[in-house]
């Protein structure tokens, strides 16, 4: 699977980066306003189905367009301005990632069994 979020994110020019030592945030987005240069990092514990929803969930923060002006990341536990819109937009990126991990996992598993 994450091969697949590396197609993704290569698709989509954003650099994905693992094995990152960032404390108890998962996984984190970040677009550098002057430059427009997109990057996900991702936790180095991180495995499976858990792998896949976080970066799904930071993949989600990008395709929606979640960054605004000077604003580097999407994590409220790091960016403490207008909590309500971070609050809004993390949300909205679990949804798309929910959404996506639920197709990818379907499509896996339909691939393995004939559905009747």
């Amino acid at each position: 699977m994450l091969e697949l979020m590396k197609k993704i994110c290569k698709a989509e020019d954003i650099m994905l980066r693992g094995g990152l030592d960032i404390g108890e945030i998962r996984g984190i987005a970040f677009k550098d306003p002057t430059n427009g240069f997109r990057a996900i990092g991702y936790n180095s514990n991180l495995t499976g189905i858990e792998l896949l929803s976080v970066i799904a969930h930071e993949i989600g923060h990008h395709v929606l367009g979640h960054f605004e002006g000077d604003e580097l990341n999407m994590d409220s536990r790091v960016n403490k301005n207008n909590s309500r819109t971070v609050e809004k937009k993390e949300r909205e990126a679990e949804i798309f990632s929910a959404t996506f991990t639920a197709l990818v996992m379907f499509v896996k598993y339909a691939d393995s069994e004939v559905i009747t």
